[in-house]
């Protein structure tokens, strides 16, 4: 008798286990997106199904400001027909390429629908210091297009190189030399907020500036130079899977149209 009644507690409390160990995984699957991702040849794309509400929160005073957001293959599948119908988001920057070789998987994908429904957009480039700066643009220019109405290239600094400033501030100088001479463009700077003050703000005091600064009630209190301003990186936005990073662009949006190529 005592071995069936321990047997059915022992069935009880496996069934106990197996079903919160199953509550867990639905949770993590719906609500941990960016960490989700299927090896497909070599790239991860999320498999997360597009957001059904939008999570803008917009900082207090800047609800007039444009409002953008930047993409890669991290938000997986983008239903580019609701962002459009939803209405908000009037611009994005998608990730072209990284580094001299890796290109993202869903770039051509998302700027084609961006064109089809007429969403003002442009490429980035992640920048990776220690490679040479020429052969990062080359590459970049070899795997994103570049034309009459899209925003203007940005070129994304995160990292210190190793050798210090003046190394990195050389090797970013080659990349916009090379876009500049093949483009006619002048490059967008993206880069943290404390990152542009300490290695950036000095050197390139001309320069559109991005800032990605989180956080914040009111960036105009913390510093007195951007142009677009990453406010968060938790948006939500109807049509794109999991969290999408938000931008508030410092102008009207007539004054938008002078960031974009001629």
């Amino acid at each position: 008798m005592k071995a069936t009644i321990r047997f059915i507690l022992y069935l009880f409390f496996s069934s106990m286990v197996l079903g919160l160990a199953a509550i867990i995984g639905y949770w993590y699957y719906t609500h941990q997106p960016a960490k989700r991702y299927k090896k497909n040849k070599g790239k991860y794309e999320s498999h997360v199904p597009p957001s059904t509400y939008n999570k803008y929160s917009i900082p207090s005073g800047f609800e007039n400001y444009p409002l953008g957001m930047d993409v890669s293959h991290y938000q997986g599948k983008i239903d580019w027909q609701q962002v459009k119908k939803d209405g908000k988001i009037q611009f994005v920057f998608i990730k072209a390429t990284e580094g001299k070789s890796i290109t993202d998987s869903l770039y051509w994908k998302n700027y084609f629908n961006c064109k089809n429904y007429n969403i003002p957009c442009g490429a980035y480039h992640y920048f990776i210091p220690g490679v040479d700066g020429a052969k990062q643009a080359h590459h970049f220019l070899s795997n994103c297009k570049i034309e009459k109405g899209d925003l203007r290239p940005v070129l994304d600094i995160e990292v210190m190189h190793w050798e210090g400033a003046t190394a990195l501030h050389r090797e970013i100088d080659r990349f916009m030399q090379v876009v500049k001479q093949k483009t006619g463009q002048e490059i967008i700077l993206y880069t943290g907020n404390n990152f542009y003050k300490k290695y950036l703000k000095a050197y390139y005091p001309n320069h559109t500036i991005w800032l990605a600064h989180y956080n914040i009630p009111n960036i105009h209190h913390r510093t007195n130079k951007w142009h677009i301003w990453q406010y968060t990186e938790t948006g939500k936005v109807k049509g794109v899977p999991g969290f999408v990073d938000l931008n508030l662009f410092n102008g009207t949006l007539s004054d938008l149209e002078k960031l974009k190529v001629k």
